[in-house]
């Protein structure tokens, strides 16, 4: 989990997610992807 501390705005995505799924949490979680894609673990 070295790139969370990075990729911050991943974080506070997923947090997102769970009050407004519909509105950010799929954008949250396709961001974090591509963070994870970008910065492998």
């Amino acid at each position: 989990m070295r790139w969370a501390k990075k990729h911050a705005h991943c974080r506070a995505g997923n947090r997102k997610s769970v009050e407004n799924r519909r509105e950010n949490g799929e954008n949250a979680m396709r961001f974090c992807e591509a963070a994870q894609q970008i910065r492998p673990v």
